[in-house]
């Protein structure tokens, strides 16, 4: 099965007037000089494809393995998300910092190479005033999810980090995500494409235009559903899946906790509650299925022992999805433990 890197450049060999940068600068000319890929609209589009293709998710765990031994690390279930367990720690905005830099380091490194490709290619061949399109591809790597490229990126070419070069080459970046997906309410699951515009991009009235019809154009030509900006209003707002849990549904392969996960999401009947009600719900939740296993315990139906598992699988996932710390129920079990030994 081909990439998306090479399905979108077959999409662009297919555009009236595209030009592969490669063939119009002779191979061995300019040594030291970096080149960008291709040309549209009779020049005035330079564009650089960048795939986002090395799996950063280890970052997190190596910054995460120096705090765990800590006595305020929480404990926490299942996958949650990163800002709401460092919330627990009184220097979480700090350690939440140095990830997100880690993390993203590649999409800094891209963009920052990709201006120097599309600045040579400008001086290369004598171009003025044209439009440098910056084109991020990310197949598969889900820890980049779409909320966190669109964030690093914005802030490369608005340059509030103080590492992006003024006066970028760059005036519009081009996401393309197939690596998350997308459903809005009552429209089908799709893909993220959205366009993100540099500080000089108002200059480039004409390209927004063009735009329109290239993005359409190339989700006739890949046949996906996409999602543009107009569409999507505020980024973090959205609800994305990584294509992992996508595949996995539509073959069947949920594991049993993601299909009681996947029921709960449908009716979230625990939202209502605060912290505290919810704690007190997963202890006698807990307490209950403990009792299963006592030694001399009264026994019960298992339709009685399969609703418990149910109703703890729903608590752990609206846990989950708040990001409660569960240290509060090793005190349950001692108490658990207490009144078996009394």
């Amino acid at each position: 099965m081909s990439t998306l890197e090479e399905r979108f450049k077959r999409f662009l060999s297919t555009l009236p007037g595209a030009e592969n940068v490669d063939e119009v600068i002779p191979s061995g000319s300019f040594p030291n000089r970096e080149r960008a890929d291709y040309l549209l609209q009779n020049r005035k589009i330079v564009i650089e494809l960048k795939s986002l293709q090395t799996d950063t998710s280890h970052k997190i765990e190596k910054e995460l393995a120096i705090h765990r031994d800590r006595e305020d690390f929480p404990l926490m279930y299942g996958e949650v998300e990163l800002k709401r367990l460092l919330s627990h720690l009184p220097d979480g905005r700090d350690i939440n910092r140095r990830i997100y830099r880690n993390v993203t380091r590649s999409i800094e490194e891209a963009v920052k190479k990709a201006e120097r490709q599309i600045t040579d290619t400008e001086n290369i061949l004598g171009l003025k005033h044209t439009a440098g399109l910056l084109v991020i591809l990310n197949q598969s790597i889900e820890i980049l999810d779409p909320t966190l490229v669109v964030r690093r990126i914005s802030e490369l070419l608005c340059n509030r980090s103080g590492r992006s070069t003024p006066n970028s080459s760059i005036d519009f970046v081009w996401l393309l995500l197939e690596s998350h997906s997308i459903k809005l309410d009552g429209m089908p699951e799709g893909n993220l494409s959205t366009l993100l515009e540099g500080t000089d991009s108002s200059s480039f009235d004409w390209f927004f235009p063009y735009f329109d019809v290239l993005q359409r154009g190339w989700s006739n030509f890949c046949g996906q559903k996409l999602y543009s900006s107009p569409h999507t209003k505020r980024i973090d707002e959205l609800s994305f899946r990584p294509v992992s849990k996508k595949v996995r549904k539509e073959k069947g392969l949920l594991k049993r906790y993601e299909a009681d996960h996947q029921q709960y999401d449908l009716m979230p009947y625990l939202q209502h509650k605060s912290d505290a009600e919810l704690r007190a719900h997963g202890d006698n939740v807990y307490r209950s299925l403990r009792a299963f296993f006592k030694k001399g315990a009264i026994r019960r139906s298992e339709s009685e022992f399969k609703a418990l598992k149910l109703a703890w699988s729903h608590f752990l996932r609206e846990t989950q999805q708040r990001g409660i710390d569960f240290t509060y129920l090793r005190q349950t079990e001692a108490d658990c433990r207490d009144a078996d030994e009394s």
